[in-house]
C-alpha cells in the first residue's frame, strides 16, 4: 500500500524537515518585537518541529533475528 511505504515517509520527513529548518531561520532573525520569554518559547517549539520532521526522513533500522 502506498500510504504506509517507507519511500512516502522519507519524501514527507524530507519536506517537512526542510520547512521547519527554513521556518526556525526566518523567525530566528525576526525576533526584535517579541519579548525574551517568547522568543526563546518560539525558538523551542519550532525546533522540535523541525527535528520530527527529520526524525521522520531516517530510514527504520531493520531487526535482525539472532539465530
Amino acid at each position: 500500500m502506498f500510504w504506509r511505504s517507507q519511500p512516502l515517509y522519507r519524501v514527507l520527513g524530507i519536506a517537512w524537515g526542510s520547512f521547519g529548518l527554513l521556518h526556525f531561520a526566518y523567525h530566528a532573525t525576526h525576533l526584535g518585537h517579541m519579548s525574551a520569554r517568547d522568543g526563546i518559547a518560539q525558538l523551542i517549539v519550532l525546533t522540535v518541529a523541525a527535528l520530527l520532521g527529520i526524525a521522520i526522513a531516517i530510514p527504520a533500522r531493520s531487526k535482525v533475528s539472532a539465530g
